[in-house]
């Protein structure tokens, strides 16, 4: 269950940023590839298997982040920093929505994590 919840938080916490204006709205077509870097950058451990025990922590290292305001605040705007330097300012969906931009987030976040 941690992998669920942990997910459906992240994307709380990213909506709740977008909502109090924490975060531009042109990063809205990229939600998924930030919550994608949080996850990177919150924990960059190798994903354990699904149903494995060491999920559980695996999961725990991002939900205290999240917990955390000032954490949780730096995570996102670190994620959204990824983002935006692997977008170079081009948010259009047809640019964000293919496989090469989604692997560039993938190696741009494990350099930097």
């Amino acid at each position: 269950m941690e992998p669920y919840y942990t997910a459906a938080f992240s994307l709380y916490v990213l909506e709740k940023a977008f909502r109090s204006g924490r975060l531009e709205p042109k990063y809205k077509p990229a939600r998924f590839h930030i919550l994608l870097a949080m996850r990177i950058l919150g924990n960059p451990a190798q994903l354990s298997p699904m149903n494995s025990h060491a999920m559980e922590k695996y999961c725990e290292a991002i939900n205290d982040l999240l917990w955390s305001p000032i954490d949780s605040d730096q995570l996102i705007e670190g994620a959204a920093a990824a983002v935006d330097d692997v977008a170079k300012g081009n948010f259009h969906r047809d640019n964000i929505r293919t496989l090469p931009f989604t692997e560039n987030i993938i190696t741009y976040c494990r350099k930097g994590a």
